[in-house]
């Protein structure tokens, strides 16, 4: 099941018109990285981007970082909405680190979410979706001695630990880009990738716990990530990414696995991970409630729903 398949497809349906479609691929393996599910192109190579995170909130730990409560770490993981109590987290770190919020480096942004980008003012570092990750990297280059104006370098010790980490994950040698943040981002395939985020969640039991301890904190109000961890019990963990990527890992039922829409598109990201995680068991059925939102999002007209984004060809 290495090789291509039909890819999932996911119309854009507005007032019975299929408006627009989405190709996306998918893989899931199972603890041996066996491949148990897989539509489109499981070998299509891509960049990490933000569903790293959790490991390299991992490598931080591991090199010297003492974060101070699983909020901490989970807001390391985060590709927040920068409301409030992401906020409070994010600053959290800074106090117990001793630093002040200018040492960041990541470009200024507003929130990601627009319900709450309308009442943020001004672009700024701190509102950026990664500002939780490049807080733990300041924190534990602090831990360190190592240089803080650098800290993004690709040359700095911490992201040469961090690519060397993916790398052993993944099991091969990772070409880096630059992420939206500024920070170093390894490329891999998609199915390198999904084997990689769940050996490296079940590694390290402190990261996983705080994600699932603090869903909200890993993304926020009307993100999938956050919506499925708050939605299911068990140890589920998923985190998305750039360029239309999810991720996620349950290291009970020996499976992890990752989303990816060719275009690059979030839009028809949720539908399809709700739909694979549902096809593997991850997820039961009937669905939760509260996740029927994102298996089939709603198309608005006039503020009003118009249509849904639905799933129209998933076989794997």
């Amino acid at each position: 099941m290495g090789g291509s398949t039909d890819p999932i497809l996911a119309g854009v349906v507005r007032d019975d018109v299929v408006e627009s479609v989405h190709i996306l691929d998918a893989v899931v393996v199972d603890a041996h990285e066996r491949v148990v599910f897989a539509a489109g192109e499981p070998e299509h190579t891509l960049y990490w981007r933000s569903a790293l995170k959790p490991i390299q909130a991992s490598v931080c730990i591991a090199q010297g970082w003492r974060p101070d409560g699983d909020e901490q770490i989970a807001i390391a993981c985060a590709s927040h909405n920068a409301e409030e109590a992401h906020l409070a987290a994010v600053r959290s770190i800074f106090d117990s680190a001793g630093l002040s919020q200018d040492a960041l480096r990541c470009p200024p942004a507003l929130p990601l979410s627009p319900l709450v980008a309308a009442h943020a003012g001004a672009p700024a570092r701190i509102l950026r979706d990664c500002s939780g990750k490049h807080a733990a990297f300041l924190a534990t280059c602090v831990a360190r001695d190592w240089p803080l104006d650098t800290y993004l370098d690709p040359a700095h010790p911490l992201q040469r630990a961090i690519v060397a980490r993916a790398s052993e994950l993944t099991g091969e040698a990772a070409s880096t880009g630059v992420d939206g943040c500024g920070a170093p981002t390894p490329a891999g395939r998609l199915r390198a990738i999904a084997a990689a985020f769940g050996r490296g969640i079940a590694g390290d039991p402190h990261v996983h716990r705080s994600m699932r301890a603090h869903p909200f904190l890993v993304a926020g109000t009307g993100r999938v990530d956050t919506a499925v961890m708050q939605a299911t019990g068990g140890d589920l963990v998923l985190k998305g990414g750039a360029e239309g990527l999810m991720c996620f890992a349950s290291p009970a039922a020996g499976l992890a696995g990752a989303v990816k829409a060719r275009d690059g598109s979030a839009r028809a990201v949720a539908p399809a991970t709700v739909a694979v995680l549902v096809r593997t068991g991850l997820l039961g059925e009937p669905l939760p409630a509260a996740l029927a939102e994102y298996a089939a999002p709603p198309v608005l007209g006039g503020g009003e729903a118009r249509g849904t984004v639905q799933i129209q060809r998933f076989s794997g």
